[in-house]
């Protein structure tokens, strides 16, 4: 593959930091995880998240990142800026 990737959005909790990245493994964590009938149902399901869904999503995009065990229901974390920083994921992952 060629081309140039953008940096991988990066979320910084509870002291710790966390680079997100969208990988094949992450979309098919995510893919099941919501039990979505194929990857095409993930953009609708994306329009209007529940906290849950960001808690699935962030987590396949953390352990993706190199977080062995990540656990983003248990920090303090900001919906608007968690969700923002998942759809940089997805753009990052696209360039």
């Amino acid at each position: 593959m060629t081309g140039s990737k953008r940096a991988a959005p990066v979320l910084l909790a509870d002291g710790g930091r966390y680079p997100l990245r969208l990988t094949l493994g992450a979309l098919a964590e995510i893919e099941t995880a919501l039990a979505l009938d194929g990857l095409k149902a993930l953009p609708a399901r994306l329009t209007e998240p529940g906290a849950g869904d960001l808690i699935v999503i962030l987590t396949a995009l953390m352990r993706a990142g190199g977080a062995s065990e990540p656990d983003p229901a248990a920090m303090a974390l900001d919906p608007g800026e968690t969700a923002r920083l998942i759809a940089d994921a997805f753009e990052a992952s696209a360039r």
